[in-house]
């Protein structure tokens, strides 16, 4: 029985040793929605602080740009066909630099993935410490953009009321009438205007 509990307790610690130096680690992503043009950043983080870290990033060349011209300092990236081969060395963190992406013009609406594998970090003192990746991926979903262009009026000649056009018509003071009154029928409106005109002709006629 004390052998039992002995080699069982042998066993345990022996789990927690193995344990205290696993590394939990994740691949994030600056943002989970996007649109065509925007920019995103990738970057791996972990539990402990690391001076050194290496993987290898795959990432969706449908809808994203590797911008290889900003690296930041201490990262070396070398990308082909979309597999990015990472590595990182210098000040310790918890978080390594970040890979910077461009959400493609013509990028399709949908889910791209970013997905790391091929891990190996490195601790201050320059031994390599065990990880354990809990998320080796992340998605960032593109979605469509606003248009921000003005509604454009649907007759752009049309630049005043009805109220403020000439119908032509001259009333018996000389002055031009704006609008005709409002009648249920077209006959109606047609006997105002000869009552207007007959009127019209009466004046002119008196004045002589």
């Amino acid at each position: 029985m004390k052998k039992s509990l002995t080699i069982l307790t042998i066993a345990i610690l022996a789990i927690l040793t193995f344990t205290s130096f696993a590394n939990a680690a994740s691949v994030t992503a600056s943002a989970t929605e996007a649109k065509q043009g925007d920019t995103v950043t990738v970057s791996v983080k972990t539990d402990a602080s690391l001076m050194g870290v290496q993987y290898d990033l795959k990432y969706d060349t449908t809808r994203f740009k590797f911008e290889a011209d900003k690296l930041p300092a201490g990262v070396q990236a070398n990308d082909a066909n979309g597999v990015i081969t990472y590595s990182y060395v210098g000040a310790v963190t918890t978080t390594s630099p970040a890979l910077t992406f461009t959400v493609l013009k013509e990028a399709p609406v949908g889910n791209g993935d970013f997905s790391i594998s091929s891990t190996e970090f490195t601790d201050a003192n320059g031994e390599l410490v065990k990880e354990d990746v809990t998320s080796a991926s992340t998605v960032v979903k593109i979605v469509e953009g606003t248009s921000s262009e003005p509604t454009k009026p649907e007759n752009p000649s049309i630049t005043g009321t009805p109220e403020e056009k000439d119908n032509g018509i001259v009333g018996t003071n000389g002055k031009t009438i704006k609008e005709l009154p409002k009648t249920g029928t077209p006959i109606f409106v047609g006997a105002i205007v000869l009552i207007v005109i007959a009127g019209a002709v009466l004046v002119v006629k008196n004045r002589k």
